[in-house]
């Protein structure tokens, strides 16, 4: 199933100008005969960038669709958006470790919403 992904972007979804929806691949991958959903699409994607099987090229994606570039600016552009988005994610499961092992603030619970519903 990779290849014919990366066959399509290097033939036909080259540019940014040029995108395709993951719904648009999912369609033409099961039109193909494949097994096919976004879930897959999304680890095929990860696994080609991961490995960097398209290099000079990466695929870049945004709310539009995917696109495979090797505009230096395009790609800086793309990984600094993830990295925001990633260390979001992280700093959203900071205090899991802590907790796992026991540790509170000074042994209280913290009530995040007191000072809201306090007059409620």
């Amino acid at each position: 199933m990779i290849r014919p992904i990366c066959d399509s972007f290097n033939l036909n979804h080259n540019s940014s100008d040029r995108k395709i929806s993951a719904d648009e691949i999912v369609k033409r991958m099961k039109k193909a005969g494949y097994p096919f959903n976004e879930r897959v699409l999304r680890k095929i994607i990860g696994y080609v960038r991961y490995n960097n099987l398209l290099a000079p090229y990466f695929i870049l994606s945004d709310r539009d669709g995917y696109w495979l570039s090797d505009n230096h600016q395009e790609i800086e552009r793309f990984y600094h958006s993830l990295r925001k988005l990633a260390l979001s994610i992280l700093s959203n499961i900071k205090a899991c470790p802590q907790i796992l092992k026991g540790e509170t603030k000074d042994d209280k619970q913290l009530d995040l919403f007191s000072d809201i519903f306090e007059n409620v």
